[in-house]
């Protein structure tokens, strides 16, 4: 079978999943389906004619009649208990579809009879209630009241498959296949005739179900209003007891054979509810002069249960004035607790809802409404119930609410049962418009109810838009005042520090002038609970200053004045737990920072001593090694790591006493272009004046410490071989390193160890032609800047045999003019080579001097004149050089 078959039947509707199947032999399909335009809610019965195919023509025609029959009876019978045809039959030749009241399922469905359908996944587990089935009862029975009294129509087809239940719960009948209309009134004591039962026929069911047909059928081929009885105590019987009274197999024999056992199946089921049994067994009597009316059974004890008549009352409310609605609400909120939730949801929610638009009714329905709600799923609260709710948030134009008072004491379960934004749109306004009205009453109200929900609000609405509104009515109503400082008091807690210094703090400050204790007392706590969010600072300059006038307010009690004081010890309290944390943390600083220097200072003491004994040993084991030439051997250099921290430590030192260098430089660097002395008098720290002999008789070398340094000077005794005379710019013999530069003194930075200073060998001469590397290549090792400009030539003494220290003019830094000379003189040109240290060997030959430049790992330049003499080292390193004759020109 396929829906698209059916397009031209069904294109006013959307249709869904089959749902039910009923009719005999459930031969009906039954769907969901929507209305297009309208989306009304509907179900199709559809009859697929290709159903008939297997079967003769003659049980064809009989099933197409039998179906036809059903269908004009439902059309014309209009009762609430009878299933309703929405619209009139369409039928073409592959189909017939007809449309009814929405259905949720087919009793025999219910009943695990999945004849033409697979079963559906809403039966899964599906049961039927105690009270549910007394209810359905009921229901048949009022529809066969009606058939039967109104219509003088006789069913004969009451089955399981011929009862639908909709959505709503209510059971209905259908199924008049071979119903017959009577020409008199029940109990008139006439029957009317039938045919032979054919026991031979197919599947097909073309006659009324064995299982459920009265004795009479049988036994004499009569029949009247008593046989639809017997077939209801039939499906009464199933219902509860979960299988078939009369299990006959469409065979007469087994009929005949059950229906004495009939009693003894009665009485042996334990299922059957005890209020029943009696009423049962006087459906079932064999003779159909001894059954019950329907009426007699209606009113029996089964029937009288106290939910059962409310449920029947609920169903009658449009009939029913408002008097006896009101005293019927009063009490049935005693009994709501009997029923289930479906029954709720489908008997009881819908008219209550329905009644809410009887403004007289609404003081007594909506408690029971709420009660509902309270066991209600948030879903099923938004999506059914709230919906009728809106209309009655409501504010008049004077500001009043006949059920303000009602809704605002249970807004807290309203609001955990709706989303946040249906909170936003429906439920907040209308709390704006009590807060924004005129009656103090309800504003007093949603006041105390704001802190209950304020954690279920959004936190910018509560900042936003309620507590303005609160500060503005507690500003403008003194009236509410307390209730309003109380609100606050409870919202402080899950407000910002932002927010409570902008609104809620000077708010409460304006009222400095009131003198009312109960309102004191709740400023009191407004403050306590402020410490903690303001902190001591705030809490010093304004929380205090405004609390402590009122110690002396002479309207404060004994536990009032308590209060005020306790709060305010709390408060400084706090002050003093921040003030000596604060006292502390400094504390901590200071200890941090002297242990930092401490380490500092050891670390760079430790390295210097680490690279002072590595320059010394390597030293010592060149000179062992240089027996005939003063040359320093090549070794390994020093570890990259520690060269680079050295620098680093150096560089630090540096940056933190540059200032004081320069300010010492402009005390010792003169500058004249026909050149100027340096004064030896401005030489400073802890470097005596290196001063070079010229005394021509002196052969020794004369050494001259200072501190834990030796620096080594020329003796006159020794000539030097003669050398071209560049133009030069000359140094005294006895000026240090001091006088040319403080950079080259040794400093001492605070918290860190003195650097060692920095050494250059004397009576050197650089030509001026040369070209000189950067300063930049020298980082580490002083201020550079304060050898910029330096081309002055100081005369140590006007003796002409005295030899000078020449410095080229154009040199950017004195390390550069030494480490990294470049010769112009292609005769001159240097071949380089490095030690292990990277300082330069100089050796001039007897003829010539060859300077070679060699850079050594701290920027230096070494220069060895050529001559067998015996190499002398100071402690670290550095070659002494014994003079020339008087008549040796200076070294080049």
């Amino acid at each position: 079978f396929s829906m698209g078959n059916l397009s031209s039947l069904l294109s006013e509707h959307s249709v869904g999943d089959q749902i039910a199947s009923g009719g005999p032999s459930n031969i009906w399909k039954v769907f969901n389906a929507k209305r297009r335009g309208t989306n009304e809610a509907v179900s199709l019965f559809v009859f697929d004619k290709s159903q008939l195919d297997k079967y003769p023509r003659n049980q064809r025609e009989e099933a197409l009649k039998m179906l036809r029959h059903e269908i004009k009876h439902l059309t014309k019978l209009r009762h609430p208990r009878i299933l309703s045809i929405l619209k009139p039959e369409q039928e073409t030749k592959k189909a017939i579809v007809i449309e009814t009241e929405p259905i949720f399922s087919s009793l025999s469905n219910i009943l695990r009879d999945y004849t033409n359908i697979s079963p559906p996944s809403a039966l899964k587990d599906f049961e039927l209630e105690p009270l549910e089935i007394k209810i359905g009862v009921m229901h048949v029975a009022e529809a066969i009241s009606f058939i039967h009294n109104n219509a003088n129509l006789i069913h004969r087809n009451i089955t399981p498959s011929s009862i639908y239940i909709t959505k709503k719960g209510e059971w209905k009948l259908s199924g008049f296949n071979f119903s017959i209309h009577a020409n008199y009134q029940p109990g008139v004591g006439k029957t009317l005739p039938v045919k032979e039962f054919n026991s031979n026929r197919q599947s097909l069911q073309t006659e009324p179900d064995l299982d459920y047909i009265a004795p009479e059928y049988i036994f004499t081929k009569q029949y009247d209003y008593a046989s639809d009885i017997f077939s209801l105590g039939c499906v009464l019987f199933q219902v509860y007891a979960g299988k078939k009274l009369l299990n006959n197999m469409n065979n007469v024999l087994n009929y005949k054979q059950n229906i004495e056992q009939l009693h003894r199946c009665i009485t042996s089921t334990r299922k059957l509810p005890t209020e029943l049994h009696q009423p049962l067994a006087e459906l079932l009597r064999i003779n159909p002069r001894d059954r019950a009316a329907i009426q007699t059974f209606m009113s029996s004890s089964y029937f009288q249960d106290v939910n059962i008549q409310a449920l029947a009352f609920l169903s009658s409310l449009l009939e029913i004035d408002n008097g006896k609605k009101a005293a019927f609400f009063k009490g049935f909120v005693n009994v709501l607790g009997n029923f289930t939730p479906r029954i709720i949801d489908m008997k009881i929610l819908p008219p209550l809802l329905a009644e809410l638009k009887n403004t007289v009714q609404i003081p007594f329905v909506l408690p029971i409404i709420i009660e509902i709600s309270e066991k209600a799923t948030p879903r099923k609260f938004e999506s059914s119930i709230f919906p009728s709710l809106i209309p009655l948030l409501r504010v008049s134009d004077s500001g009043t609410s006949p059920v303000a008072p009602l809704f605002l004491e249970h807004i807290s379960l309203f609001i955990s049962k709706l989303s946040a934004p249906t909170v936003e749109k429906q439920l907040l306004p209308f709390f704006y418009q009590i807060l924004d009205g005129s009656s103090i009453r309800l504003q007093d109200l949603v006041i105390r109810k704001i802190p209950e929900i304020a954690q279920q609000i959004d936190y910018s609405t509560l900042i936003g838009k309620l507590t303005p509104r609160i500060v503005s009515i507690i500003g403008s109503q003194p009236g509410l005042r307390l209730n309003g400082l109380v609100c606050l008091n409870k919202l402080i807690p899950s407000l910002d520090r932002g927010h409570i210094m902008e609104q809620i703090l000077p708010a409460i400050e304006s009222f400095s002038n009131v003198q009312d204790p109960k309102v004191l007392t709740a400023i009191f706590h407004c403050f306590a609970s402020m410490n903690t969010k303001v902190g001591p600072l705030i809490a010093a300059q304004r929380l205090i200053p405004f609390l402590a006038p009122l110690s002396v307010n002479g309207t404060l009690q004994q536990e009032q004045f308590d209060l005020l004081m306790n709060t305010m010890k709390m408060m400084l309290k706090s002050i003093e737990e921040w003030r000596k944390d604060e006292f502390q943390s400094q504390a901590e600083v200071a200890k941090q920072l002297e242990q930092d220097n401490q380490q500092d200072f050891i670390k760079h003491k430790n390295f210097e001593d680490l690279v002072g004994n590595e320059f010394r040993e390597k030293q010592t084991s060149r000179s062992a090694n240089s027996t005939n030439h003063r040359t320093i051997s090549n070794t390994a250099p020093p570890s990259e790591q520690t060269i680079s921290s050295f620098e680093e430590l150096i560089r630090e030192e540096e940056a933190q006493r540059q200032k004081h260098l320069h300010q010492q430089s402009q005390s010792h660097i003169f500058s004249d272009i026909g050149g100027a002395a340096v004064s030896q008098q401005q030489t400073t720290g802890k470097l005596k004046n290196l001063q070079i002999s010229d005394n021509p008789a002196s052969s020794s070398v004369a050494t001259h410490s200072s501190g834990d340094l030796n620096f080594s000077s020329f003796s006159n005794d020794e000539k030097l071989p003669p050398s071209p005379k560049p133009t030069h710019t000359t140094i005294s013999q006895k000026q240090t390193l001091n006088s040319i530069s403080p950079a080259l003194a040794p400093q001492k930075a605070t918290n860190m160890s003195p650097s060692k200073p920095l050494r250059e060998h004397t009576q050197r001469t650089v030509p001026s032609s040369q070209n000189v590397s950067s300063a930049s290549n020298f980082s580490g090792w002083g201020d550079a800047s304060a050898f910029q400009g330096l081309n002055t030539q100081a005369n140590s003494s006007s003796n002409p045999r005295e030899p000078t220290q020449t410095i080229a003019g154009n040199t950017s830094s004195l390390f550069d003019s030494v480490a990294s000379p470049s010769f112009n003189n292609s005769a001159h040109a240097p071949s380089q080579s490095s030690d292990d240290f990277g300082f330069g060997n100089f050796t001039p030959s007897a003829t010539q001097v060859s300077q070679q430049p060699i850079n050594s790992g701290f920027g230096f330049s070494q220069v060895q004149p050529n001559h067998s003499q015996p190499s002398n080292s100071d402690q670290f390193g550095f070659a002494s050089f014994s003079q020339q004759p008087a008549n040796t020109p200076p070294l080049q």
